[in-house]
Protein backbone atom coordinates (compact mmCIF):
# COMPACT_ATOMS: atom_id res chain seq x y z
CA UNK A 1 0.00 0.00 0.00
CA UNK A 2 2.96 2.57 0.89
CA UNK A 3 3.83 1.98 -2.32
CA UNK A 4 1.22 2.55 -4.05
CA UNK A 5 0.63 6.03 -2.57
CA UNK A 6 4.36 6.98 -2.91
CA UNK A 7 3.79 5.96 -7.05
CA UNK A 8 0.36 8.02 -7.08
CA UNK A 9 2.46 10.58 -5.36
CA UNK A 10 4.87 10.79 -7.73
CA UNK A 11 2.72 10.42 -10.82
CA UNK A 12 0.49 13.36 -9.45
CA UNK A 13 3.53 15.78 -8.94
CA UNK A 14 3.19 15.91 -5.41
CA UNK A 15 5.81 14.30 -4.10
CA UNK A 16 8.78 16.73 -3.84
CA UNK A 17 12.06 15.66 -3.58
CA UNK A 18 13.54 17.11 -0.49
CA UNK A 19 16.53 19.92 -0.83
CA UNK A 20 19.82 18.25 -0.96
CA UNK A 21 21.93 18.61 2.78
CA UNK A 22 24.48 21.17 2.58
CA UNK A 23 27.08 20.58 5.74
CA UNK A 24 28.70 24.48 5.62
CA UNK A 25 25.74 26.45 4.28
CA UNK A 26 27.67 30.04 4.24
CA UNK A 27 28.20 31.38 0.41
CA UNK A 28 25.24 29.19 -0.48
CA UNK A 29 23.35 31.08 -3.12
CA UNK A 30 19.54 30.60 -3.13
CA UNK A 31 17.67 32.19 -5.83
CA UNK A 32 13.58 33.04 -5.33
CA UNK A 33 10.78 33.85 -6.97
CA UNK A 34 11.26 37.50 -5.72
CA UNK A 35 15.17 37.88 -4.83
CA UNK A 36 18.42 36.03 -4.87
CA UNK A 37 20.03 36.12 -1.29
CA UNK A 38 23.52 34.66 -0.27
CA UNK A 39 23.50 33.00 3.16
CA UNK A 40 26.47 33.83 5.40
CA UNK A 41 26.95 31.78 8.97
CA UNK A 42 27.39 34.29 11.61
CA UNK A 43 27.79 31.87 14.31
CA UNK A 44 27.78 28.06 14.80
CA UNK A 45 27.22 25.57 17.61
CA UNK A 46 22.92 26.57 17.98
CA UNK A 47 20.72 23.84 18.46
CA UNK A 48 17.15 25.09 16.86
CA UNK A 49 17.97 28.74 17.00
CA UNK A 50 14.09 30.34 17.11
CA UNK A 51 13.89 34.11 17.76
CA UNK A 52 16.63 36.45 17.05
CA UNK A 53 16.70 40.44 18.15
CA UNK A 54 19.31 43.30 17.60
CA UNK A 55 20.85 45.20 20.96
CA UNK A 56 21.52 48.57 20.16
CA UNK A 57 25.33 48.13 20.35
CA UNK A 58 24.62 45.47 17.18
CA UNK A 59 24.90 42.16 19.62
CA UNK A 60 22.33 39.20 18.34
CA UNK A 61 20.28 37.86 21.27
CA UNK A 62 19.02 34.50 20.15
CA UNK A 63 16.50 31.75 21.80
CA UNK A 64 17.25 28.28 21.11
CA UNK A 65 15.24 25.45 21.75
CA UNK A 66 16.95 22.58 23.77
CA UNK A 67 16.14 18.68 24.31
CA UNK A 68 16.10 20.17 27.97
CA UNK A 69 14.32 23.61 27.42
CA UNK A 70 15.34 26.28 25.90
CA UNK A 71 18.29 28.93 26.08
CA UNK A 72 19.01 32.67 25.67
CA UNK A 73 22.20 33.14 23.87
CA UNK A 74 24.08 36.05 23.23
CA UNK A 75 26.37 36.33 19.47
CA UNK A 76 29.20 38.94 19.32
CA UNK A 77 31.32 39.26 16.40
CA UNK A 78 30.69 35.79 15.40
CA UNK A 79 31.12 34.30 18.62
CA UNK A 80 28.28 32.47 20.62
CA UNK A 81 28.42 32.77 24.46
CA UNK A 82 27.55 30.27 27.29
CA UNK A 83 23.77 30.07 27.71
CA UNK A 84 22.25 33.69 30.12
CA UNK A 85 21.84 32.00 33.24
CA UNK A 86 18.92 32.34 35.17
CA UNK A 87 15.89 32.42 32.89
CA UNK A 88 12.82 30.70 33.31
CA UNK A 89 11.90 26.96 32.94
CA UNK A 90 11.21 26.03 29.84
CA UNK A 91 8.81 22.86 28.67
CA UNK A 92 9.64 21.25 25.86
CA UNK A 93 7.10 18.38 24.33
CA UNK A 94 6.05 19.12 20.75
CA UNK A 95 6.05 22.24 19.20
CA UNK A 96 6.55 23.70 22.92
CA UNK A 97 9.55 25.63 24.02
CA UNK A 98 11.56 28.95 24.51
CA UNK A 99 9.77 31.20 21.79
CA UNK A 100 10.79 34.75 20.62
CA UNK A 101 12.82 36.68 21.95
CA UNK A 102 12.20 41.16 21.59
CA UNK A 103 14.55 44.12 22.86
CA UNK A 104 11.89 46.97 24.19
CA UNK A 105 12.23 50.30 22.43
CA UNK A 106 14.01 51.99 24.78
CA UNK A 107 16.46 49.30 25.64
CA UNK A 108 19.19 51.88 25.71
CA UNK A 109 17.22 53.53 29.13
CA UNK A 110 15.41 50.51 30.72
CA UNK A 111 17.21 47.16 29.72
CA UNK A 112 14.08 45.46 29.17
CA UNK A 113 14.59 42.46 27.10
CA UNK A 114 11.01 40.10 26.07
CA UNK A 115 10.88 36.60 26.05
CA UNK A 116 8.04 34.12 25.33
CA UNK A 117 8.22 30.44 26.10
CA UNK A 118 5.87 27.50 26.92
CA UNK A 119 5.04 27.09 30.27
CA UNK A 120 4.25 23.83 32.25
CA UNK A 121 1.10 24.40 34.18
CA UNK A 122 1.97 25.44 36.93
CA UNK A 123 1.95 22.40 40.14
CA UNK A 124 1.22 20.31 37.12
CA UNK A 125 2.40 16.40 38.31
CA UNK A 126 2.53 13.86 35.47
CA UNK A 127 0.38 10.37 35.75
CA UNK A 128 3.19 7.79 37.22
CA UNK A 129 4.38 5.58 34.47
CA UNK A 130 2.76 2.58 33.38
CA UNK A 131 4.17 -0.68 34.52
CA UNK A 132 6.69 -2.15 32.41
CA UNK A 133 4.86 -4.19 29.60
CA UNK A 134 2.17 -1.85 29.51
CA UNK A 135 1.16 0.65 26.56
CA UNK A 136 0.13 3.64 29.16
CA UNK A 137 -3.39 5.70 28.57
CA UNK A 138 -5.73 6.79 25.55
CA UNK A 139 -4.78 10.30 26.14
CA UNK A 140 -4.21 12.66 23.55
CA UNK A 141 -0.76 11.45 21.97
CA UNK A 142 -1.61 8.74 19.70
CA UNK A 143 -2.00 6.62 22.63
CA UNK A 144 1.22 7.30 24.28
CA UNK A 145 0.19 8.83 27.07
CA UNK A 146 -1.52 12.30 28.10
CA UNK A 147 0.12 15.33 26.84
CA UNK A 148 1.40 17.62 29.93
CA UNK A 149 -0.82 20.89 29.99
CA UNK A 150 1.54 24.19 28.64
CA UNK A 151 0.84 27.83 28.00
CA UNK A 152 3.31 30.36 26.09
CA UNK A 153 4.16 32.67 28.71
CA UNK A 154 5.57 36.35 28.28
CA UNK A 155 7.97 37.60 30.80
CA UNK A 156 10.30 40.55 30.82
CA UNK A 157 13.90 40.89 32.28
CA UNK A 158 17.30 42.03 32.17
CA UNK A 159 20.86 40.73 31.32
CA UNK A 160 23.15 41.79 34.32
CA UNK A 161 26.75 42.08 33.74
CA UNK A 162 27.16 38.77 34.69
CA UNK A 163 25.23 37.14 32.16
CA UNK A 164 22.09 36.37 34.44
CA UNK A 165 18.77 37.16 33.58
CA UNK A 166 17.64 39.30 36.15
CA UNK A 167 14.93 41.70 37.49
CA UNK A 168 12.39 39.21 35.62
CA UNK A 169 8.44 39.92 35.56
CA UNK A 170 5.60 37.84 34.51
CA UNK A 171 3.79 40.36 31.41
CA UNK A 172 1.39 37.54 30.49
CA UNK A 173 0.68 34.13 32.14
CA UNK A 174 -2.91 32.29 31.42
CA UNK A 175 -5.64 31.20 33.87
CA UNK A 176 -4.70 27.48 34.89
CA UNK A 177 -8.06 26.20 33.06
CA UNK A 178 -6.72 27.79 29.92
CA UNK A 179 -3.64 25.40 30.04
CA UNK A 180 -4.09 22.50 27.09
Amino acid sequence: VWQLVQYLRLQSGVLKTRPTFVADPSGVVLKTEKATVRLEVIADGLNTPWGLAFLPDGRLLVTERTVNGGTLRIIEKGALSAPVTGTPAVHVQQDAGMFDVEVHPKYAENGWIYLSYAELLPGYTPAPAPPAGETGGAGRGGGRGAVAPSMTTIVRGRINSRHEWVDQQVIFRAAANLYT
